[in-house]
């Protein structure tokens, strides 16, 4: 039997007649291609692993972004929800095919030798050198617990242990070290939710959603922040709907003033959030999940729970056995605010300040241009690229998400040069100078909402 062939213009008909005016699905079938397959997913969006994050990918071709971000076998899912075949053009126009072409040879060569192979030294050393940080933060507190000074220093050391456990988890879950992916979830809920206290859950969901569509207004989770940060001219046409809201109107007209102290909390922020995620009872009261949709979203949500709780058996009872209450919360406030200051420091580093899209641009837009074109690379030396766990690399983790971090040094070169034979802008600059771009996109975007606040 023969199967029915569309072209893009047909796609984009039958996918608007199904989704409303915000993009939301309100009917079947939702159309996107897999290469010169039509996939039709409208069966699928609600039991698929990642979430919503699928629907993002709505009218446009999946081929990079399904490599991207999934084990090679799930390719075998996608023959039963193929529902014809593609005709006439690419979505891509001439110049950018090309690209698209040559980022997938890339690909295949860094495979070809053995660049996607991850070192278990390297990694056994990464574990080994974080536990010792944590040691020493441990010993200090046991030590010496009635001494400011070394508290404020242990302190500062669960800071950089949780940063760098955070890099460290971030690449046992990008699947970037062992080749079965339940060793890795493994690692992932060892080092995230015990020595870390993020849950695997919470932070895949809203991660993998940020891989998928970075820096889209309304799409990427990362960028989520308004009204405390405003990112971009498109946050701002929500800032006329705050007439009455003179807190929301300050934060956003002084963002850049209070874009550390911000950062300070972001550690608390994010814990809470991945503690009311994946415990059950939370997550019903704050969530209103229910139990069946808590299962599909937080697989093995027990060891998510237990994992946590040790988290903070350990936190609070070295506090509760070693340090009297006024050295406890030197300690408590030391290691949140270093932790989120160090990592929301990075965070901000790799996609802020570079430019934002919308919807209907990202549409034209191929996965790896997006990937390039949104991210922003630091200077490599020891330190970045320690500090960073190896996100200094942004573009090249973006393009290649399961890419072992001590192999982007080896393919940095080839990419920044095939950027620049097609004209993408590949963004590369300091550590501080990638700082002071944060700041003036904050304060640019500070400026028009003041002038949209006189006109």
């Amino acid at each position: 039997m023969s199967q029915r062939t569309y072209t893009w213009a047909q796609i984009e008909e039958i996918n608007k007649k199904s989704l409303d005016a915000s993009n939301k699905a309100t009917q079947k079938p939702l159309l996107m291609t897999h290469g010169s397959n039509v996939i039709d997913i409208s069966e699928f969006r609600s039991v698929h692993p990642g979430g919503q994050v699928i629907e993002t990918w709505i009218g446009k071709d999946i081929q990079d972004v399904f490599k991207a971000l999934h084990h090679p076998n799930t390719a075998k899912m996608l023959p039963k929800y193929t529902v014809g075949k593609l005709t006439g053009p690419s979505v891509f126009d001439k110049n950018t095919a090309g690209f698209v072409e040559e980022c997938r040879k890339l690909s295949a060569d860094f495979e070809r030798r053995g660049l996607f192979k991850a070192s278990l030294l390297y990694y056994a050393f990464k574990v080994s050198f974080n536990l010792s940080i944590w040691a020493s933060s441990m010993y200090l507190l046991t030590k010496y617990p009635k001494n400011p000074a070394v508290v404020f220093l242990a302190g500062w050391l669960t800071a950089i242990f949780w940063q760098q456990s955070g890099w460290l988890a971030h690449d046992f879950l990008h699947n970037q070290v062992f080749s079965n992916r339940k060793t890795s979830r493994l690692f992932g809920y060892f080092v995230g939710n015990v020595w870390q206290g993020f849950s695997v859950a919470w932070w895949n969901n809203k991660h993998l959603a940020h891989h998928a569509v970075p820096n889209i207004h309304t799409e990427d989770p990362d960028i989520d922040t308004f009204p405390v940060l405003a990112w971009s001219d498109h946050a701002l046409s929500l800032f006329s709907d705050l007439p009455d809201d003179v807190a929301s109107r300050f934060f956003i007209k002084y963002q850049k003033w209070y874009f550390f102290p911000v950062l300070a909390l972001a550690r608390i922020s994010w814990a809470a959030q991945s503690l009311f995620y994946s415990v059950p009872l939370l997550n019903g009261f704050f969530w209103g999940q229910t139990s069946q949709q808590i299962k599909f979203n937080v697989h093995n949500h027990t060891y998510e729970t237990i994992g946590l709780v040790l988290h903070y058996l350990w936190y609070f009872g070295v506090m509760a056995a070693y340090l009297d209450w006024t050295m406890a919360l030197l300690y408590l406030i030391t290691s949140q605010a270093g932790c989120g200051l160090l990592l929301a420091g990075v965070f901000a580093l790799n996609h802020n300040g570079m430019p934002i899209y919308s919807h209907d641009e990202a549409k034209e837009m191929d996965f790896f241009s997006l990937q390039v074109l949104t991210g922003r690379d630091v200077e490599p030396n020891l330190f970045n690229n320690w500090f960073t766990g190896g996100l200094n690399y942004q573009i090249e983790h973006h393009m290649f998400p399961t890419l072992p971090r001590h192999n982007f040094h080896h393919v940095q070169p080839a990419v920044a040069k095939l950027c620049k034979k097609y004209g993408v802008t590949y963004h590369t600059t300091g550590f501080v100078e990638g700082t002071f771009e944060v700041l003036k996109r904050l304060d640019d975007v500070s400026q028009a909402a003041r002038k949209l606040h006189k006109a």
